[in-house]
Parts: structure tokens; C-alpha cells; sequence
């Protein structure tokens, strides 16, 4: 009985519900990339040899930072359907998401034209790590299939921010399961055929440009066709008030490239694709790790948003609190179990082909506090109402992490560079941020926000 009503409360709660709901759904989305990941890794690193897989996990890192290539237009549409939803105007949501999508296909068209036009004077193995002439050729074309594909896929990512900012990312996610399904399909029919890392890479950017094109035309085809994106709606005043808000998001964006994106290049610049490639496992350790903490955070930012807009500060305060407090214990469960039982779950996952050290390790769990906390504040701190302060500190941050990987990499083990930046970072993003939220949120009295 007591269920029974719980599940009632949850349900008459609308953001409640679309929070639980999509988190679920999540759940089931990253246990599935779970699977697939440990099923890749050990076939890929045995099947291309480990200054391939190098190569490869250099280049797949490219799509953590897709949003990057529109602007921020996407999020800057992410963050505005909530209160377009709230005004009821589906004529200016309509406007928005049309004019996302065109200047997303602008910029589309000219990254490939870009691309194509330095595609022969750019040395682009040397960029990856590669010093082998043998295979010049075939990376160099590998990431050719790579960019054209990815770029493909831009404007298609309209409808993923669309349906997370209406609280409705439970479709993004089964998207993604759809994703990793195929793109495990299409690596072991390579596999099969003797295919060489051309079409491995292709498989798997192929694999998220397909779910992202299908996605749009369910939404905007079907589901949803009168916020079918069109010319006729695109309009220069909401173009101009997208840009207005995007612009803050593209910085953001361009800094999150340092963040994430430049790791592998870094490495494989400093230290060879093979050391890529143990970088590439001590992150997936970190991230599948990691993975319960992340994944609700990251479902709480639709939730989040509206929170704000709505002015609801006593939600605000009991789940910032909750997952702050959350996300710290589960760190300590995770350092027991990585000492307990760290070496006996890789060797079981990747047998005798990577090892880690005890520095591996201590990066490893470096890795995993930098992940967590990152996700858990970035939530917050990415809200228009923190926008601001967030593009001093973020940067700050970014920038000083990403100086330090560039000076010490060169002298020193990448394990001792990872945990040290990753740790730094967490000081100057995560404290910083800890601070402002304690300042804005929990230094008010409940009863004064009721």
C-alpha cells in the first residue's frame, strides 16, 4: 500500500516522475554501453594491436564534444524549451528549433568544405601519434570517413536537445542503446570480413549519425509534426536570442574541448598512440566507475533547469544537498573497492593485455573524483542563473588543467600527470563552485524560499 502511494506522489509530480523515468531509462542506456564497452575493448585492443586502438580511441573522442561544432546553439535551445513550454507559445518553439537547425546546417556545410579544403596539408597521423609510414594511408583515411560522417550528423543533434530540455531524454537514451547495439554489430561483421580501422571508425560514428538522423524524423516526422522544422519559420530575431544565449554556452563549449577532448591528442602527441591506448582504458575504468553518480546528475539538469525558472528553491536545496552528500560516499565505497579488488575485475576484463601499477591506479581513482564531481557541480553551475560566474571559473580551471598537461607531460608519466590535473581541477572548478552554490542557495533560510 505504502508503494502503491508512493508511486501515486511520483507520478502527480510531473518533474518528479520525467526525472525518474528518464533515470531509468539511462540506467538501462549505459549498462548497455557497459556491456558493449567491455565487449570492444579487449576485441579491438587484440584485433588492431595496441598503437591502432591507440589511434582509434584518439579519434572516437571527437563526439564528446559534438555540441561544440553547432555554436551551443543546441543547448542554448536545451535551456530555452522549458520556458517556452512554460509561456505556451509552440509558434516561437517552433521558430527556434527551426533556426537551430539551419544555422546547425550552415555550420555543418562549411566544417566539411573546411575540412576538405586542408585535408591534404594536414600531417593528420602525426596528430594522432602515428610514426609508421606503413599505415599513414590507411589512418589518414580512416579519419577522413570519420569527420565527413560526424559532421554529417550536426543538425540532426537539434532533436536530442530538444527532447532533454521538454524532460523527455528517456528517447535520447533508447536512442543510444539502439547506437551501441549496432555499432557492436557492425565491429564484429568487420571483424568478420577482415576489415581494416576505415571501417571500424566508420562503424562506430556511423552508428551514432544513423540513431541521431532516425531520432529527428521520429520526433519531428511522427511524434511531434508541427514543430517540423522548416525555412519558412526560421526567423532573425530568434536566431538573434538564441545566439544570444548560445554564445555563452559555444565559450563553455570551446573550453570543454581542453577539458576532455585534448587528453588523447596530448598523450599521443607527448607519448605515442600505445600510451593512448592504456589512457584510453584507465578512462573507461573511471567512467563505467563512475557511472551511477554520473548518470544521475546528468538526468537532474532538465529537472535543474526548470527548478530555477519556476523559482522552486526549496527543491533546489533538498537534491543539491542530497547529491552532493550521495556522490561523496559513493567515492569512498569505490577507493575500497578499487584496492580491494581492482586488479583481479581488469585482468578479468582484459586478461594479460593491460596492466596497471600502482600509479595506474591512484590515476584511475584521480579520474573517477574528477568525473563525479564534475558532473555532480556542472549541473548546477551550468544553469542560466550561474552562467556567469561559471564562465569565469570553468575557464580558469580548464585553461590552468590543460597548461599543466601541456608543461609536465613531456618530463613526466602520463599516470602521475593524469592524477595531479585531475585532482587540481576538482580544487579549482569543484571547490570554487561548492562555494557559490553554498552562497546562493544554502545560506537562505528554507522558510524565507517556501
Amino acid at each position: 500500500m505504502q508503494i502503491s502511494n508512493k508511486l501515486k506522489k511520483i507520478k502527480a509530480d510531473k518533474r518528479l516522475f520525467a526525472l525518474y523515468r528518464n533515470s531509468i531509462v539511462a540506467l538501462i542506456a549505459r549498462l548497455c554501453n557497459l556491456i558493449v564497452n567491455i565487449l570492444l575493448v579487449p576485441i579491438l585492443i587484440k584485433y588492431l594491436g595496441q598503437s591502432l586502438y591507440g589511434v582509434y580511441a584518439v579519434i572516437i573522442s571527437v563526439p564528446s564534444v559534438i555540441n561544440f561544432s553547432d555554436l551551443g546553439l543546441s543547448l542554448g535551445l536545451l535551456n530555452k524549451v522549458p520556458e517556452y513550454k512554460k509561456n505556451r507559445d509552440p509558434d516561437k518553439l517552433k521558430k527556434a528549433i527551426s533556426s537551430t537547425t539551419m544555422i546547425a546546417t550552415i555550420i555543418s556545410l562549411f566544417l566539411i568544405l573546411v575540412y576538405l579544403s586542408v585535408y591534404k596539408v594536414v600531417d593528420w597521423p602525426h596528430l594522432v601519434g602515428i610514426n609508421q609510414k606503413e599505415i599513414d594511408n590507411i589512418v589518414t583515411k580512416a579519419i577522413f570517413c570519420f569527420v565527413l560522417i560526424f559532421l554529417a550528423g550536426i543538425p540532426f543533434n537539434v532533436v536530442n536537445n530538444y527532447v532533454t530540455g521538454d524532460q523527455r531524454g528517456y528517447i535520447v537514451e533508447i536512442g543510444k542503446i539502439i547506437s551501441a547495439v549496432l555499432n557492436l554489430t557492425l565491429v564484429f561483421l568487420c571483424i568478420s570480413f577482415n576489415l581494416d580501422i576505415i571501417w571500424i571508425v566508420s562503424a562506430f560514428v556511423f552508428s551514432n549519425t544513423a540513431i541521431y538522423i532516425a531520432t529527428y524524423f521520429l520526433v519531428f516526422g511522427f511524434q511531434e509534426r508541427k514543430l517540423r522544422p522548416g525555412l519558412r519559420f526560421v526567423s532573425i530575431s530568434e536566431v538573434r536570442s538564441l545566439f544570444g544565449t548560445s554564445s555563452k554556452y559555444f565559450l563553455l563549449q570551446l573550453f570543454t574541448v581542453f577539458y576532455i577532448g585534448a587528453d588523447s591528442f596530448l598523450i599521443a602527441q607527448f607519448k605515442g598512440s600505445e600510451m593512448v591506448t592504456l589512457y584510453s582504458v584507465m578512462y573507461r575504468v573511471g567512467a563505467i566507475v563512475s557511472l551511477p553518480a554520473t548518470l544521475y546528475a546528468g538526468q537532474l539538469l532538465p529537472a535543474l533547469n526548470e527548478a530555477f525558472i519556476l523559482n522552486d528553491r526549496k527543491w533546489l536545496h533538498k537534491n543539491i544537498k542530497m547529491l552532493i552528500l550521495g556522490s561523496t560516499f559513493y567515492l569512498i565505497l569505490i577507493a575500497g573497492g578499487l584496492y580491494l579488488a581492482g586488479d583481479w575485475a581488469l585482468k578479468l576484463w582484459l586478461g594479460d593485455a593491460i596492466i596497471f601499477s600502482a600509479t595506474d591506479w591512484v590515476a584511475v581513482f584521480a579520474l573517477i573524483l574528477m568525473l563525479v564531481y564534475n558532473v555532480v557541480f556542472f549541473v548546477y553551475i551550468i544553469d542560466a542563473s550561474f552562467l556567469k560566474i561559471n564562465l569565469i571559473i570553468f575557464p580558469i580551471a580548464t585553461l590552468i588543467t590543460f597548461v599543466f598537461k601541456l608543461i609536465f607531460l613531456a618530463n613526466y608519466d602520463m599516470p602521475f600527470v593524469i592524477t595531479w590535473a585531475s585532482i587540481l581541477y576538482v580544487i579549482i572548478f569543484c571547490g570554487t563552485s561548492l562555494l557559490i552554490i553554498r552562497q546562493k542557495l544554502f545560506n537562505v533560510p528554507i522558510q524565507k524560499l517556501e
